[in-house]
């Protein structure tokens, strides 16, 4: 099985409601090890997901990305309507994506996660400050 057949099996396990919660974390850990745009689209939109233990096995894989999969996440919390469990889990994968000059950039993003008022204004604004930013950051 080719690395793009093994993605998109990943990917339609974790997008499939009727798959068992293992089956749907094991997928998310799977495509922790792929730095892949398609599979950063599919943990960034699990990360609202009903189950808990889905939820943070994507984020946990998105924290294996590391940097980029900052730019896909911020784009989320740039226009996704505002959702605690979104949040919660960009906050987690924000605070632990530790390159130095990223926290400069997104430290505003995380303190408008912080804000407990006020943040489906705050976050989507800092994500775009924040997106502007990235556009002169190169790795």
């Amino acid at each position: 099985m080719s690395e793009m057949d093994d993605l998109q099996t990943h990917i339609d396990i974790l997008s499939n409601p009727d798959a068992s919660t293992d089956d749907r974390i094991d997928a998310c850990h799977a495509l922790g090890n792929i730095a892949d745009e398609g599979s950063e689209k599919a943990l960034i939109e699990t990360l609202v997901d009903r189950d808990f233990g889905v939820r943070w096995a994507a984020a946990e894989a998105l924290c294996q990305h590391g940097h980029t999969a900052v730019l896909p996440l911020l784009r989320e919390l740039e226009t996704h309507p505002a959702d605690q469990r979104l949040y919660e889990n960009a906050h987690h994968i924000l605070k632990l994506i530790g390159e130095p000059a990223l926290q400069s950039i997104i430290q505003p993003v995380l303190s408008a996660l912080e804000e407990p008022t006020g943040s489906e204004i705050a976050v989507p604004l800092a994500a775009f400050n924040a997106l502007g930013e990235l556009r002169q950051y190169s790795p």
